[in-house]
């Protein structure tokens, strides 16, 4: 085996190695989210600004390179309650959606 085989050989387990340290330190920040925002891929959250406020939206995404408040893509609640396909780019401009009792028939 040459050399130029040996190093290219030693790249891919090193990339390969390096994939699975990134996908652990992804995993740590997303259980770190959840403690810290209550916030997880299916968590209800609304719009903070003015302008879309009271759009309710599923989380899709999280994006945890960013230092702060996580950035997260949401698909938004249609009015038949079920959700577009559509993924928006919500930045941290989120608010966590309480769960809230289901009202039955009038009944709490």
């Amino acid at each position: 085996m040459s050399l130029l085989m040996e190093l290219e050989a030693k790249e891919r387990d090193l990339l390969h190695e390096l994939d699975k340290v990134r996908s652990a330190i992804n995993v740590e920040k997303l259980k770190n989210i959840k403690q810290e925002y209550g916030l997880s891929v299916g968590s209800l959250v609304t719009l903070d600004r003015l302008d879309r406020s009271g759009d309710v939206y599923r989380v899709e995404k999280i994006r945890t390179e960013y230092s702060g408040k996580p950035w997260v893509y949401g698909c938004r609640r249609n009015k038949d309650g079920s959700f577009t396909a559509r993924e928006t780019n919500l930045f941290d401009d989120w608010k966590l959606v309480e769960p809230t009792r289901r009202i039955r028939h009038g009944k709490a």
